[in-house]
């Protein structure tokens, strides 16, 4: 297997210079640098990156972000090499040290059909905003999408040239393209392997250039964009037992009525846009109403305690059990009832 390391550069220091020579000294085959719109001053640490044999630099005109610079690089890698070729991806902040990166490529080699992540053990000082990051991150990811990962965010990843094309299908641009990558490879079937790396940040991750705030939001839309689909049959199913109280049903046929509306919409929306099911609907309806009726009658039975006994009002009685109700249904769904497809 040809092994090419990939880098997105954005303002890079010159330590990018002897990373990659340090890599060609131990078998890669190749380097190639994008340059996502770094300013000119820093032409000069590009112009060296060229001037190395077998290395290869690309240009965005603009900062287009840490996606869309992993995108221009894997359309590059595979079109200039053929299928027999191993990618691994590095940070240019001086994060992954060579015999790291190289454990990666090793781990490739011999576990061609996998996707690769090098994975730091965040122990000893470490900054906030990663540590915290990497936390929510992991917590939503395996909540969300049944996936556990030690490290979600690390830009450390080996993979072969033919599951890499499957990537540039991505929308994503920015960082949320590698949590976009770990949601498609537990799509199509690919098993992820994390193996140990070194955890360093230099002057308290100063050269990182994620935004905590912007870059978070992207990456939490995407992690919940699928699951946006429920939580919005969610509102539909408690504004139709809100209508159907208002005008004098009763607690019983309010919740009836309303679960049985949404049970439609809910279905249709999530077994497609939610969890990409290619279960087929003869077996997925049946495992699909018996849920529904099983938490509803849970969900009507709390409405009815927490009226009586607690003293809420019905409609916020509603609310709140329904917010519960909803994580233990998205729960239910995404392990019982719907498969995901395989490519």
């Amino acid at each position: 297997m040809k092994l090419i390391a990939l880098i997105p550069a954005y303002r890079p220091d010159a330590q990018l210079q002897l990373l990659a020579q340090s890599l060609l000294d131990h078998d890669f085959t190749a380097i190639v640098v994008v340059n996502d719109g770094s300013e000119s001053e820093y032409n000069a640490i590009f112009e060296n990156l060229s001037n190395i044999f077998n290395v290869d630099v690309l240009k965005h005109a603009i900062n287009l972000g840490k996606g869309a610079a992993l995108k221009s690089g894997i359309n590059h890698i595979c079109g200039k090499w053929d299928d027999d070729t191993g990618i691994i991806t590095v940070d240019a902040d001086g994060q992954h040290k060579a015999d790291d990166i190289i454990n990666v490529a090793q781990e490739l080699s011999q576990n061609r059909q996998n996707l690769i992540l090098g994975c730091r053990r965040f122990s000893g000082e470490i900054p906030f905003r990663s540590r915290f990051g990497n936390a929510s991150t992991r917590f939503l990811l395996k909540l969300a999408h049944g996936i556990n990962l030690t490290d979600t965010q690390t830009g450390l990843r080996g993979m072969s040239a033919e599951l890499a094309t499957k990537f540039l299908r991505i929308r994503a641009n920015r960082y949320n393209f590698e949590l976009d990558m770990l949601l498609d490879v537990k799509k199509i079937g690919v098993e992820i392997k994390e193996i140990p790396i070194e955890t360093i940040y230099l002057n308290n991750n100063k050269s990182s250039h994620f935004n905590p705030v912007f870059d978070s939001a992207r990456i939490y839309f995407s992690l919940f964009r699928f699951s946006l689909a429920s939580l919005f049959a969610a509102l539909i199913d408690n504004l139709i037992f809100i209508v159907l109280f208002s005008f004098g049903s009763s607690i019983l046929a309010s919740q009836a009525g309303s679960r049985a509306i949404v049970m439609i919409i809910n279905y249709l929306m999530v077994k497609k846009l939610v969890f990409h099911s290619e279960e087929l609907n003869k077996i997925a309806i049946p495992k699909y109403v018996m849920t529904v009726v099983v938490l509803g009658t849970i969900s009507y039975g709390l409405i009815i305690a927490a009226s009586e006994f607690l003293s809420l009002p019905v409609i916020l009685a509603k609310i709140i059990v329904e917010t519960i109700i909803f994580v233990s249904s998205f729960l239910v769904q995404r392990s019982l009832i719907f498969k995901e497809e395989r490519d």
